[in-house]
């Protein structure tokens, strides 16, 4: 189990929306992050300080370039 952070995001990527919750894998909180979203939002699971999922984009691999952290 690990600890993800859910954020959902509006127009010029602001974020109207962010969740706390564990999780036993990757794609277990993507598929929440997903159904909590709005048909037009942009949604974002972070494990950590790692980008696992955005929609809409492909996730880059290596370090972060996040400011801040959960």
């Amino acid at each position: 189990m690990a600890f993800y952070e859910i954020r959902t995001l509006i127009a010029r990527n602001r974020t109207s929306l962010v969740s706390f919750a564990e999780f036993a894998n990757d794609l277990a909180a993507i598929l929440a992050a997903r159904d909590l979203a709005r048909q037009d939002e942009t949604v974002e699971v972070w494990r950590q300080t790692t980008l696992v999922y955005r929609s809409g984009s492909a996730v880059r691999s290596g370090p972060s370039s996040r400011s801040g952290g959960p």
